[in-house]
């Protein structure tokens, strides 16, 4: 009998236990409270300096309606909600007790451990994934982060995949870099920035510093990034790559040793840029690339704007280097470069062409015929260039030479050249010489001097010079105009 009386006892003592240990909402207010119905619905009603709360979760409110049959709250006037150290504000709440989900309305300001979200409207609901949470914001939505901010009309937050799609003038901005669109996917992993996917107008700006003189204070400059569509890539938070398409365009600042030396202006199909240690990398225009190099006169060591234009364009930031593939075309003062490949040396201002895919390098100035040969190496400061295995021509007649190259404005030299009025890649006759200097508009000297027929010397001369009739002097990269025949070699 003893034995019975306490199995019941300690069940009794259990069930308390159980009882007691379940979290309840606990309601207080100091104003009237009142049971009604309101369409039927059995509600209770709470009024001035309502504090409702559970765990460790607590709201506060000027008024509250219970809605018992749907475990549902309704929050008017001046709401706060404060969950685990999340703090919520707003004008009016709706907040789901079986679910822990809120639709909040009218001056919201969400306040979490890092970041803080204001709009007009959201929904937040309580998951499983890495943050607990999901929500949809709607209104002028704005997110502060500890080193960024976004913002959109619509923002919507999955928390399971960790992903957040920005609706409307989406953007999101850093100390020094933005990037924007209409609308935009951003992809989180566990907190830290994985991609950034903007569709429809997309722009990116990223702001630099230079001086324009060695003593002068530093300025900030801005490069412009901007296509139909462009995803950013990020690596440990930090970006990696951009990659526009759709009409890409990039407007960059040149600086070296803290000098700001000009801008570069290029566009192309698509674009691909690359940052390695927070710092621009590399950039890679694909299909229709163009663009132009302005200098700072104060500072460049290149005195005039280049323009360019390639299929393919790569250039190397760090290195200093540029590589134009296909149709590629470079404009410099009066001289238009085209070639197969052309590569650049920003440092040394060395260019060179070389033939690729059947496309022979040809230099053209002014009005003159272009200048055809196998390779042409140019110094974009001094203006002297070399080309291997060329042909011209001047006044009806032709000159063919196995290099030909430029020391002084208007002086050009021939080595093993021939000169004739046969326009055949292999002509009949010829003058040939192993040395010839050629002064448009005056003379040419040749020494010495051979006949040659069907390439058979006939007689020679140890020294001949002959008028150069036509074409007065002129700056910029002077030659006799080349013609458009494959050279002799």
């Amino acid at each position: 009998m003893e034995g019975s009386f306490l199995i019941r006892f300690l069940l009794i003592i259990s069930f308390i236990s159980v009882l007691f240990s379940e979290s309840r909402w606990v309601y207080q207010a100091d104003g009237e409270f009142e049971q009604t119905q309101i369409d039927g619905e059995s509600v209770r009603k709470f009024t001035d300096n309502v504090y409702i709360y559970k765990d460790s979760l607590s709201l506060f409110t000027d008024m509250a309606f219970q809605y018992l049959n749907r475990n549902e709250l309704h929050l008017l006037g001046n709401t706060k909600m404060i969950d685990s150290g999340d703090t919520l504000t707003c004008e009016n709440m709706i907040f789901w007790t079986a679910i822990d989900s809120i639709n909040a309305q009218g001056n919201v300001n969400f306040n979490q451990k890092d970041r803080t979200l204001t709009s007009s409207i959201i929904d937040y609901w309580k998951g499983t994934g890495f943050r607990g949470a999901s929500f949809t914001a709607k209104g002028s939505v704005n997110i502060l982060e500890s080193d960024r901010h976004v913002q959109a009309e619509i923002i919507k937050y999955d928390d399971v995949s960790q992903q957040m799609i920005l609706e409307e003038n989406a953007s999101v901005s850093s100390k020094n870099r933005s990037l924007s669109g209409n609308n935009m996917v951003i992809q989180y992993t566990d907190s830290l920035l994985n991609m950034i996917s903007i569709q429809n107008d997309a722009f990116a700006t990223n702001l630099v510093e230079a001086k324009l003189d060695s003593n002068g204070v530093f300025q900030k400059f801005r490069d412009e990034m901007n296509s139909q569509n462009m995803d950013a890539y990020f690596s440990n938070g930090e970006l990696s790559s951009l990659i526009m398409s759709g009409m890409a365009s990039t407007t960059l600042h040149v600086i070296e040793d803290s000098l700001y030396m000009g801008k570069n202006i290029a566009s192309g199909d698509s674009v691909i840029i690359s940052f390695q240690n927070d710092d621009l990398h590399r950039i890679q225009i694909n299909g229709g690339g163009r663009g132009k190099f302005e200098p700072e006169p104060r500072n460049a060591s290149i005195d005039s704007t280049i323009t360019y234009e390639s299929e393919i364009i790569d250039y190397h930031v760090q290195d200093e280097e540029s590589f134009f593939e296909k149709n590629a075309v470079v404009n410099y003062q009066e001289t238009i470069l085209k070639a197969g490949h052309i590569h650049v040396d920003w440092q040394t201002s060395l260019l060179d062409a070389t033939e690729k895919n059947g496309e022979r390098p040809s230099v053209k100035t002014g009005a003159d015929a272009p200048i055809i040969g196998d390779n042409f190496k140019f110094d974009l400061n001094s203006k002297h260039g070399v080309i291997q295995k060329g042909k011209t021509s001047l006044n009806d007649s032709y000159y063919h030479g196995e290099e030909i190259y430029r020391d002084e404005p208007n002086v050009v030299h021939v080595h093993n050249s021939i000169y004739t009025s046969c326009d055949l890649d292999r002509p009949h006759y010829y003058l040939g010489s192993k040395q010839m200097k050629m002064l448009p508009g005056d003379r040419i000297i040749a020494r010495p001097l051979w006949l040659h027929i069907y390439d058979i010397p006939i007689i020679g001369v140890p020294l001949a010079v002959f008028p150069s009739k036509g074409g007065g002097r002129r700056s910029g990269w002077i030659m006799p105009s080349f013609g458009s025949s494959a050279s002799r070699g």
